[in-house]
């Protein structure tokens, strides 16, 4: 790079930018010299720049307000130059009258009205936008020995105008982004210290002036380091040079803000110490091209966008970018804050949506992270691709898309109801398109319901450095998690697994959320560990993308228990797990009864003594009145399940504001254990699960006073509480004896008028969960529909929430 990037923006109004703009400018033959003053600010060196004329005092509109008008303001203050030239009225309003705009000096000037400008009535600037200026003082920053801009050696200005040096005792990432702001760029990326000190040299080298600073205590909200508490006066250290504090200041002075991915938003550009829009006014593909290239997306833009929201000012207005440029600031415009033709307090900008192939797509739900549903991304929405002749030719261009070698067309998710965004696409790939989006096809007619056979799957290959995949699991969306890396594949360990390392775990795997789980829960087997720690934030979408991600190395100290897991729900776009009914006599239904969910190809109950997730289940069943749900007691145990008991239910957070922040609309979502490993403590047949969505008359049940809340007549006799008086009111015996009639005579009505419980069957290979005989297709993952495929393998919901008649006693 030729020039400091962050003085690229500024400097290159002098040239593209001022050849666009064109307006009639002052005659300042003749003008008398200007007074001005910094207003506003901590220290007399820097404020809202204030000038003398007309007899009163007033500010200037930062419209095209750049360093070089800075330094003339600062060199007239008998500084010697400016460090900052500031826009968007960053040190409070001024209250008198907005006199000047459009100044523009060529830094050499000896007063500011010798620069050209504008007067205020022209462009009608309020306060809002008042310009400021930091000059060159005691506190001010200069970086040294850094091999590129942004980065390097701190040294700050002493009193004695020498420059001097800051120790590393205590220095961090806070205090650089302090630093960082105060020389121009948005934030750090890295606080260096020497961590091998004495034995190593700083990183930026070694100072020569006086160390003036020593353990420096900065809050992130500073303008200047040395507003930061200090241990030490100025001047004051316990240092030497080889510990000479150094920076990596951010030099991305674009983003995206606002948008649903991250290669797509609103387009904000960082200038004068300000965050801001450009207006969409003449915004084009050319712009946008730009754009990302700068954002670091090489290929450019997919389109332009308007994104609505942000309230920073308009910095950039009608772009005229040819396409080609490298930065924003090389395409002509009207000049920086220059806004002509988009008023402030509009909620929108403009936008791109960047190239980036590997954001098209994604892969859902599979047991590792390179195999799954395809999801294709449309402009900003997401949906599946139902393409019944979907082959391995389109595989391998979707995994090719993705960073693989090669794909294959199969099917590692059972899917069942489809919901959500269906792309009715058939396409024609050769097998040579670099993207999916570059193979030729046509657009089917959607009118007839896709089959979920028909939804494009992949399984990419060979995996690739951090691929995941998830082990020692009988079942999917869970396991112990191992990471690919270098040839081999190892477990991932940390020392503090957090709900959002979870998260961005599975999400990596292409889920949509996880929950909690214990490592030793899955099996596993001699593999080294690979990674000794991660630690990611609530955005991460990849492991790679945590701020810690701590490879193993030889002097590691992680060990088996340190490893971690995943169980992970799935996006509900994909999801396959019904809920179901079955009464006392084994009939399927959706009204009342023990509580069936579906995984894997199979059915089975879930462990929960007091279930009070009415309203979840019912509306999931397709109920509209949620009043009429509750509990039903099962005391008797007369409704039962042969289905492997699937999970103990958690919890099931239902409205936004809760706890847990999220709302939970599927019985899938609700927090609970690993499928197939139920609680051994708490879950055993007799805790199935049970509950209703409709009136159930259970006076039958002589023991229907343990369910309070059960709207149901009471019958005359000896109720739960009677019979507990009576015990304190007799002798032990007595009431021993009473107890053994009570039991006897229960157990000969159940024997009189039950059932035999209905068994379900869904192909041959019968697996022992909880110590209940099952027949499941293929347990393991991934699973693989068995053709023929079972009456209810893999069940629609028409078929779970179809009212039933009496005769209809399915064993499924």
């Amino acid at each position: 790079m030729s020039a400091i990037h962050i003085l690229h923006y500024s400097l290159i109004v002098g040239t593209c930018f001022v050849s666009h703009y064109a307006v009639a400018q002052n005659n300042t033959v003749g003008q008398a010299p200007w007074s001005v003053r910094l207003m506003g600010g901590i220290y007399e060196s820097e404020g809202r720049v204030e000038v003398f004329y007309d007899n009163q005092w007033g500010s200037i509109c930062d419209s095209l307000w750049s360093i070089e008008d800075a330094n003339v303001v600062c060199r007239q203050l008998n500084y010697s130059g400016a460090d900052l030239a500031l826009v968007a009225g960053q040190y409070d309003e001024g209250q008198g009258v907005v006199l000047f705009s459009n100044m523009e000096c060529n830094g050499m000037e000896s007063n500011l009205s010798t620069c050209k400008y504008d007067l205020v009535d022209v462009t009608h600037c309020d306060h809002s936008r008042d310009a400021g200026a930091v000059c060159t003082s005691q506190g001010s920053l200069r970086l040294a020995g850094g091999s590129v801009p942004g980065e390097g050696r701190v040294e700050i200005l002493g009193e004695s105008g020498d420059w001097g040096t800051i120790c590393d005792d205590g220095w961090d990432k806070t205090d650089a982004g302090v630093a960082c702001r105060q020389l121009g760029y948005p934030d750090a990326l890295e606080a260096i210290v020497n961590v091998g000190y004495p034995n190593t040299q700083p990183v930026f080298g070694s100072g020569s002036g006086p160390i003036l600073l020593d353990g420096l205590d900065c809050e992130s909200e500073k303008r200047h380091l040395r507003d930061c508490r200090v241990t030490k006066q100025w001047g004051i250290h316990d240092c030497t040079h080889g510990e000479d504090a150094g920076i990596k200041c951010d030099m991305g002075l674009t983003r995206l803000v606002d948008g649903d991915f991250d290669d797509e938003g609103r387009v904000e550009v960082y200038y004068g110490g300000k965050w801001g829009r450009i207006c969409s006014t003449n915004w084009t593909i050319d712009d946008a091209h730009v754009a990302c290239r700068e954002l670091g997306f090489p290929l450019g833009a997919r389109n332009t966008k308007i994104f609505e929201g942000g309230d920073g000012p308009f910095l950039l207005d009608d772009m005229k970018c040819q396409g080609v440029e490298t930065y924003l600031a090389d395409c002509e415009s009207l000049g920086w804050a220059n806004n002509q033709n988009c008023d402030a307090n509009l909620n929108y900008g403009a936008g791109v949506v960047c190239n980036d192939p590997s954001a098209v797509v994604r892969l859902l739900s599979g047991s590792s992270s390179y195999e799954g549903v395809v999801q294709y991304r449309n402009r900003s929405e997401l949906g599946l691709i139902c393409d019944p002749d979907w082959s391995d030719k389109e595989a391998d261009v979707t995994c090719r898309q993705l960073g693989y070698q090669y794909g294959r067309s199969e099917k590692p998710v059972s899917l069942g109801p489809l919901s959500g965004t269906i792309y009715y696409l058939d396409y024609h790939c050769n097998g040579t398109e670099e993207q999916i989006g570059d193979c030729v096809y046509t657009v089917k007619s959607n009118d007839v319901q896709c089959n979920h056979d028909h939804i494009a799957q992949v399984f990419c290959g060979p995996p690739i450095d951090f691929d995941l995949r998830m082990v020692g699991s009988d079942f999917t969306e869970q396991g112990r998690l191992e990471v690919f890396l270098k040839g081999e594949w190892g477990y991932v360990a940390a020392g503090y697994y957090s709900s959002i390392d979870r998260d961005t775990v599975c999400r990596h795997l292409g889920y949509a959320g996880a929950f909690y789980t214990y490592t030793t829960e899955f099996a596993r087997s001699s593999r080294p560990i690979l990674i000794d720690d991660i630690s990611c934030g609530d955005n991460d979408m990849k492991i790679t993308d945590c701020y810690i991600l701590e490879l193993s190395g030889p002097n590691s100290t992680q060990q088996e228990r340190d490893e971690v897991s995943a169980l992970c729900f799935p996006y509900e776009s994909v999801a396959n797990h019904p809920v179901r009914f079955r009464d006392e006599n084994g009939v399927i239904n959706r009204n009342y009864g023990v509580i069936e969910i579906y995984h894997d190809g199979i059915w089975g109950p879930i462990c929960d003594s007091f279930f009070y997730e009415h309203e979840i289940l019912c509306s999931q069943l397709g109920h509209t009145d949620l009043t009429m749900g509750g509990t039903l007691s099962n005391y008797d145990g007369k409704y039962t399940s042969n289905g492997p008991m699937w999970f103990r239910l958690s919890y099931c957070p239902q409205y936004s504001g809760s706890w847990y922040d999220f709302d939970r609309d599927k019985i899938y979502e609700c927090r609970h254990g690993p499928w197939g490993k139920p609680d051994p403590d708490y879950c055993s047949r007799d805790n199935v699960a049970t509950a209703r969505c409709v009136y159930v008359d259970q006076t039958d049940d002589s023991r229907d006073d343990y369910y309070p809340d059960e709207d149901v007549s009471r019958q005359p006799g000896l109720g739960g509480w009677e019979v507990f008086l009576v015990a304190i009111a007799v002798v032990v015996p007595m009431c021993l004896i009473i107890g053994c009639c009570y039991r006897s005579r229960r157990s000969q009505t159940i024997i009189a008028t039950g059932t035999p419980p209905a068994t379900y069957t869904s192909a041959t290979n019968a697996t022992h969960i909880d110590g209940v005989s099952s027949e499941s297709t293929d347990p393991s993952p991934p699973y693989v529909p068995p053709s023929p495929a079972p009456v209810e393998s893999p069940p629609t919901y028409d078929s779970v929430t179809a009212p039933m008649t009496q005769t209809d006693h399915t064993n499924a």
